[in-house]
């Protein structure tokens, strides 16, 4: 059997299973250990803190995997992250093409989805860019715009068919620019593998 394998990217840190502050623990020491300038205990202890957090975020939305999008100079700062879900069967793209317009239509996105497809070693993938509106602040400020990505990438082992779903959110719409390329390279540099 064939499994989908996720090239190594050091701006990428992957969040194992297990006790959301153990593997946050962890896998903040790994996106540190990215960094080209030293990174103080103070920065250290506040990495931990949102790898913990996003942990648990990863538990609550139940994703078998889960990376993080750190930047590695002048400091390590969390600028995205990526929930992927596997789903068996054809269909997963006409869905979350689907459910992206269903955003639109009920306000929650900013503009149009923007919806484009790729030639990828594993065949065709669909990608889905989509601006979202933020919630109301109780200060006057103007509301901030998250950005996310959706590619839906489908491939099968020969006797199954499956897609996987990687969902990418870049809460700061300073990141987007730095980020979008990166959350493109980890989508397009899946392969499939024999399972060991």
């Amino acid at each position: 059997m064939k499994n989908l394998h996720f090239r190594p990217i050091d701006a990428w840190t992957f969040i194992e299973p297990g006790a959301p502050d153990e593997v946050g623990t962890a896998a903040a020491t790994r996106a540190v250990s990215f960094a080209e300038t030293a990174v103080s205990s103070r920065d250290r202890a506040r990495l931990v803190r949102e790898f913990s957090d996003l942990a648990r975020y990863r538990d609550t939305f139940e994703a078998p995997d889960f990376a993080v999008l750190t930047t590695n100079r002048p400091s390590v700062h969390v600028i995205a992250h990526t929930a992927v879900h596997y789903l068996v069967g054809d269909g997963a793209a006409d869905f979350v093409i689907d459910d992206s317009w269903a955003e639109r239509r009920d306000g929650s996105l900013t503009v149009d989805p923007e919806i484009t497809t790729t030639r990828t070693a594993l065949g065709t993938a669909t990608r889905i860019l989509l601006r979202h509106t933020s919630e109301p602040s109780r200060f006057l400020r103007r509301r901030s715009v998250k950005t996310s990505v959706r590619w839906v990438q489908p491939f099968s082992d020969e006797s199954l068919s499956r897609t996987a779903v990687l969902t990418s959110v870049i809460a700061h719409e300073s990141n987007v620019d730095l980020a979008l390329p990166h959350v493109d390279r980890l989508a397009l540099s899946l392969e499939l593998r024999e399972t060991s």
